[in-house]
């Protein structure tokens, strides 16, 4: 999406869940501010001076703040959980996809529809993680991908040409030839669960690999024998085991590696650091398909919200 259509979807959700939560309160006194709109993110790394901060409160209704809060992707629905059952919810929490659904079930998000919501003109499959059982529960602001960063200084001092890398054979080569020039090779995040499942999906998709079709194919064998023998060949750390995302794009932020597979959401940080990226090679050339990603905007439940009416 683009930065208007992000704001305008921003903007709407946090009316809608300001007239809600007021509402559910049926105007009695609150221990929150009736002018302050609380949001949760999780992007904890996204300090007080950030763009995204800045973003976020230029979403504010008129007369109305932001307090926005970050928390760690694995904490935040924790935290949420605790704040529904004791009536302090945040008005807006970004949930990351994957949870969406647990989210429903434990009762922590509300019907975003039923808040006046236009949940219309935007893309199904996108949007499906945030709608369960024919209810839409939250609108997704934008979509993550991944892509293959590399660090030009370093690419240099091997001598590697990213253009040149069109298939597996050529990265193979391009890693290589940047271990061989006294750098390290690659990062990325093979850790058990939905971080490496998202990392481990190119591989497997770039090699003909089909989800209705996974468990001992041929396809899944190519991506694993490729992505293990980095490590086993010292391209690749051996801490991919263990290394989610944010821990493998910190690896590649030392500048001692020349590449690293990771997400559209780096971007911002690898322009700082001067970093660039190539589509992810499929195994015989092309490029290779990626799983899309990405936190949806909700309304967590407040007490009494079941009795809410319509409000737009």
């Amino acid at each position: 999406m683009t930065n208007s259509t992000t704001r305008r979807v921003l903007s709407v959700m946090i009316a809608a869940a300001t007239v809600m939560s007021l509402a559910a309160c049926g105007g009695a006194s609150s221990a929150k501010d009736d002018k302050t709109i609380e949001f949760w993110d999780p992007y904890p790394q996204k300090t007080a001076d950030s763009t995204w901060q800045a973003f976020v409160e230029k979403c504010a209704p008129s007369g109305y703040t932001i307090k926005r809060v970050g928390y760690a992707q694995s904490d935040l629905l924790n935290n949420l959980t605790t704040a529904v059952k004791a009536n302090n919810a945040p008005e807006i929490a970004l949930i990351d996809n994957p949870k969406m659904p647990t989210a429903v079930d434990a009762g922590l998000v509300t019907d975003i529809k039923a808040a006046g919501v236009d949940v219309s003109g935007y893309d199904e499959n996108i949007e499906g993680p945030g709608i369960v059982d024919g209810v839409q529960y939250g609108i997704s602001y934008g979509s993550n991908a991944l892509g293959l960063y590399y660090n030009p200084t370093v690419l240099e001092k091997a001598g590697v040409d990213p253009a040149s890398i069109t298939d597996w054979n050529s990265l193979n080569a391009a890693i290589e030839k940047v271990v061989n020039a006294g750098f390290k090779g690659i990062t990325f995040a093979g850790i058990s669960g939905e971080e490496g499942t998202f990392q481990f999906l190119p591989w497997f998709w770039g090699a003909g690999g089909k989800l209705s079709d996974a468990s001992g194919s041929t396809a899944e064998k190519d991506a694993l024998d490729l992505v293990s023998n980095w490590v086993k060949q010292g391209w690749a750390p051996k801490s991919v085991a263990t290394d989610n995302q944010s821990a493998a794009w910190d690896l590649f932020l030392t500048g001692e590696y020349g590449f690293s597979e990771n997400g559209s959401w780096q971007a911002e940080s690898a322009a700082d650091e001067g970093y660039e990226m190539i589509p992810i090679p499929s195994k015989d050339g092309g490029v290779a398909p990626v799983p899309t990603g990405g936190e949806f905007i909700t309304i967590p439940m407040q007490k009494n919200m079941s009795d809410v009416p319509h409000v737009f």
